[in-house]
């Protein structure tokens, strides 16, 4: 499995285990637009996991290390902020 797909994984369990309903989980742009739409403080984090992980899936062209590591560090913040605010 590549890294990005790995880090997006993280992601989608992290916010299972923050309280985001199972159908926002079901796409990698559903869970976007659901923290967006619920003005969740790592929606922005979120997406950046979600941008890398569709652009190296589906570009064409793979993320450079510097980009793989800007998306562990964005899981990490997407993280932090589904333990600090829960959905559920």
């Amino acid at each position: 499995i590549p890294e990005t797909t790995r880090l997006f994984l993280r992601l989608r369990d992290a916010g299972r285990r923050g309280g985001i309903s199972p159908e926002a989980l079901h796409s990698p742009l559903s869970l976007t637009r659901h923290l967006d739409g619920v003005r969740h403080p790592g929606a922005s984090a979120a997406r950046q996991v979600v941008e890398g992980y569709l652009q190296d899936r589906y570009s064409g062209s793979h993320l450079t290390a510097e980009g793989i590591e800007a998306m562990r560090s964005a899981l990490r913040k997407a993280r932090n902020a589904f333990r600090k605010t829960p959905l559920s």
